[in-house]
C-alpha cells in the first residue's frame, strides 16, 4: 500500500508555498541595517533585531546579506 504522502509515487509532497507580503497586497519595506542604526539604537547582530521583530508580531520575510568591496577584486 502506498504512502499517503505518495500516491503518484513521486515522493513526499511539498507544503504551498507561503506567499510574500506583497502577493498577498500588505506593503513590503527594505531597510538597511545602516541607515536603521541611523535612527535607534541596534543589537550588534542583525538576528537579534529579528528576534525583536517577530517577538512584536512584525513579520520578517528575509534578511539580505549584502558585500560590498571597497577595492576591485583581481
Amino acid at each position: 500500500m502506498a504512502d499517503s504522502n505518495d500516491m503518484n509515487g513521486s515522493g513526499p509532497q511539498r507544503p504551498p508555498r507561503r506567499r510574500t507580503a506583497a502577493e498577498q497586497g500588505e506593503i513590503a519595506m527594505r531597510v538597511p541595517y545602516s541607515w536603521l542604526g541611523e535612527m535607534i539604537e541596534l543589537p550588534s547582530d542583525p538576528a537579534d533585531l529579528v528576534a525583536e521583530f517577530i517577538r512584536t508580531g512584525t513579520e520578517v520575510e528575509s534578511v539580505d546579506t549584502v558585500v560590498s568591496y571597497s577595492q576591485p577584486m583581481c
